[in-house]
This record gives C-alpha cells, sequence and structure tokens, in this order.
C-alpha cells in the first residue's frame, strides 16, 4: 500500500476553510484553538463567504505569502522525512492494522497533504487526509494509523453501524473511540505517541481498550460501541 506524501495549495486552502467553517468547539477542543493560525482577517473573511470563494481567497494569500519560499524548504524536507520513515515501517503498519481489524484497506494509495495547521481534516471519499507540518514525525506517523484506521472502519463498519441504528453523529464519535486500540500492544514497537483521543470519549475508550485486552475482536468492539452509543443516547 502506498502513501502519496505531498504539499498541495488548494487542498491547503480547503483544510483551512474545514476547520474554520466548524464555527464550534470540536470535541472538547475550543474553537479557538483549532483555527491556530489563521490569522483575524482571514478567518473572519471565511466565516462571511462560501466555501468556493473561500479558498480562493486562502489559496491567494497562501501564494503570495511573503514566507512561501521558507515554508516550502521545511515542507519539502518534512515529505522527505515523512517518505522515509513510511518505507520503513509503513508495510509493518498495514500488517498490524490488518491483524487488529480482520480487514484490509479497500484501496491501495492515499494521499497525505502536509499543511501549516495543527487541526488536520480528511477525506475519506477521496482517500486523502492532512499531517501537521509542525508535528514531529513520530507525532505524524501516529496520525497516519489513526487516518488509517478510520479509513478502515469506514471501508467496512461504517454502513453495519447506521443499519443498526447509530445516527451520523454517533458513527463519528465510535470511529474516533476505536482508535484506542492503536495504544495496545500490537503497535508497541510502531507507534511511539499515544493515541490520546478526546475528553468526551474517554469512558468509552477506556472500556473497549479493556475489552480488546480481554481478546474481544474489533468487530466485537463495534458492536460493544454500538450498543453503548444508543443506551447512551436514551438516557438523553
Amino acid at each position: 500500500m502506498k502513501i502519496k506524501f505531498s504539499y498541495n495549495f488548494n487542498k491547503e486552502a480547503e483544510n483551512w476553510y474545514n476547520i474554520a467553517s466548524f464555527k464550534k468547539d470540536t470535541y472538547g477542543i475550543p474553537y479557538k484553538e483549532t483555527v491556530i493560525p489563521i490569522s483575524k482577517d482571514i478567518l473572519k473573511y471565511i466565516l462571511a463567504h462560501n466555501k468556493k470563494n473561500s479558498i480562493t481567497y486562502i489559496e491567494k494569500f497562501l501564494r503570495s505569502d511573503p514566507r512561501r519560499e521558507l515554508k516550502n524548504i521545511f515542507i519539502q524536507q518534512k515529505i522527505r522525512s515523512l517518505e522515509k520513515i513510511w518505507s520503513e515501517l509503513g508495510d509493518k503498519l498495514i500488517f498490524a492494522l490488518n491483524q487488529v481489524t480482520g480487514k484490509q484497506l479497500i484501496n491501495q494509495e492515499y494521499t497525505a497533504y502536509i499543511t501549516n495547521l495543527f487541526i488536520c481534516d480528511y477525506n475519506y471519499k477521496k482517500q486523502y487526509f492532512f499531517l501537521s507540518l509542525h508535528h514531529s514525525d513520530a507525532l505524524n506517523f501516529s496520525v497516519i494509523a489513526h487516518e488509517l484506521l478510520h479509513f478502515i472502519t469506514y471501508d467496512y463498519f461504517q454502513a453495519y453501524c447506521l443499519k443498526r441504528g447509530l445516527s451520523g453523529a454517533k458513527f463519528q464519535d465510535l470511529k474516533e473511540c476505536l482508535t484506542v486500540i492503536l495504544n495496545s500492544e500490537n503497535f508497541k514497537n510502531l507507534l511511539l505517541i499515544e493515541d490520546i483521543g478526546y475528553k468526551t470519549h474517554t469512558k468509552l475508550r477506556t472500556l473497549l481498550l479493556q475489552k480488546y485486552s480481554e481478546g474481544l475482536s474489533f468487530k466485537d468492539l463495534i458492536d460493544l460501541g454500538i450498543a453503548y452509543l444508543l443506551k447512551e443516547e436514551r438516557r438523553r
């Protein structure tokens, strides 16, 4: 399986727009933190315009940034570094993901775009995700594992979860909770940075990791998560 590491002004602008236009906290992360380092002027423009116009505006800013050449030096170095790490550890990561989920990624090629933001979006349908220029290679490799596990969950279990009664929003919660298995023994010699998750998911993530260590399969974890989230919803 291949990952192409790249930088693209249009995709960078898309990530800025997606993060900024969300307009609210993300699983407990304050909105103000998610939009760092977007300037107030650009943020104001995004919130007042549609996606197409905003992306055009952001891309123009990115291309005219007086530090563009300097940033490009660091971006290209980040790309080379990630390519080297993937060439050495990528096959092992894919094997571990296959082992814990019992599934193989449907697609065999993905793109990881470098972004100047700290928060990184993804696009499942178009098979790409973002990695932050400001994160260490060790953290970015853990993010790769996190995103690929998301894609496996989409590939094989999204329709199943929705059919079992989860709403789209609750499926998103479960998808984020399932990445806790990246903290299991299967990834001990692959990932240096723990998959932290979000505070709002702490209870379910703790339960899923405990049950996985006791022998439950990935499919069993999904069934457990569905039951947990449906019960939680009924309480409200």
